[in-house]
């Protein structure tokens, strides 16, 4: 059983300094502080407000930590959502994992204890759903003006009370993983940091209104799972990929098929090469692309889309997308690891 003093010490001093700027509000210059005195914040952090680790996942991935807590959980590859539950407990370094098991470091057994004695379900389900449909929203769209991201927010019901959303996402750590707040060409974004290239996607759509088209549990979900499992040949896709690869595997391509739907690619070579030229998968990949969200059209018809392209002499959306060699390069072949 590892502790995660071990850890820190095992690698490279920028591994645990990530995890000390997330928990600790005012952290030292990564040169101006030891490896021993990241790990004594970090575990200070936690002792002195527990909720940090909460605040860190969904209300199922406390639920993980609480069987943990009772026993290390066996390695059995039960699906795809499992694994993306896991794997978030695991880059949070709540989680570590040995050949065959999942375990708690022995270190943070007591901080988690003190989280889990202290967690209200019923009060932090708001605020996982809340959580969930901002990271949901900036999948779907890629990026929003902030003052559309608060109005989407209100169409769903989700108020954040008199907090900013610039400083909800500054002071919260779920959703600070996923989306930051900028300024670009005098207005103020919030944008995707798992998949970024909002110049290019605003280039085409910044005066095209939002019309949402997600009901709140398909926004829910992408906010979760990555995808709209409400949509049944989604869940299909997903089950696939599930009796043919291994959940890592999976992990890249369900990336990759997020990007291409996105930026709208048209490009059979790109689906070959998120395939590994396995024809089946080349197949399935194909049939799927056009039920995930397109970044472009933004909730709008197509053709509306093209007169504001044609309106404002813009270059069509797959030539934008290619344009600087950046897209191309998100799609570096893999070995996809079929079975």
């Amino acid at each position: 059983m590892r502790t995660l003093k071990e850890y820190f010490k095992e690698n490279k001093k920028e591994v645990g300094y990530n995890l000390y700027k997330r928990v600790v509000m005012k952290a030292e210059d990564i040169d101006n502080i030891t490896k021993d005195e990241i790990y004594d914040s970090v575990i200070a952090s936690y002792k002195n407000d527990p909720d940090i680790i909460i605040n860190m996942g969904t209300v199922e991935e406390v639920s993980i930590l609480k069987r943990l807590l009772n026993e290390d959980l066996k390695k059995q590859n039960n699906g795809y959502l499992e694994y993306l539950l896991i794997k978030n407990l695991k880059d949070n370094l709540l989680v570590f994992e040995d050949k065959d098991k999942y375990f708690i470091p022995l270190d943070l057994v007591n901080p988690i204890k003190m989280a889990i004695n202290i967690f209200d379900e019923a009060t932090y389900m708001y605020k996982d759903v809340s959580d969930s449909v901002m990271i949901g929203l900036i999948r779907i769209y890629n990026v929003l003006e902030v003052k559309e991201f608060k109005d989407i927010l209100f169409s769903y019901n989700i108020l954040l009370d008199d907090i900013s959303i610039p400083e909800y996402i500054r002071i919260n750590d779920r959703v600070r993983k996923y989306m930051r707040v900028l300024k670009y060409k005098d207005n103020m974004y919030v944008v995707s940091t798992e998949y970024e290239g909002y110049k290019d996607i605003l280039a085409i759509r910044s005066n095209i209104k939002i019309r949402p088209n997600y009901v709140l549990q398909e926004v829910i979900s992408v906010g979760k799972y990555k995808m709209d499992l409400f949509k049944e040949c989604i869940f299909e896709f997903l089950s696939f990929l599930e009796q043919h690869l291994e959940q890592r595997y999976i992990d890249f391509i369900i990336d990759d098929v997020i990007v291409y739907a996105g930026y709208d690619a048209h490009s059979e070579k790109l689906i070959k090469s998120m395939a590994s030229d396995i024809s089946v998968l080349e197949q399935a990949i194909k049939e799927v692309v056009p039920y995930f969200p397109c970044w472009f059209y933004y909730g709008n018809s197509l053709n509306e889309i093209e007169k504001e392209i044609s309106s404002r002499n813009v270059q069509k959306k797959s030539n934008v997308s290619k344009k600087n060699g950046w897209f191309n390069g998100l799609f570096k072949k893999r070995d996809k690891g079929a079975k």
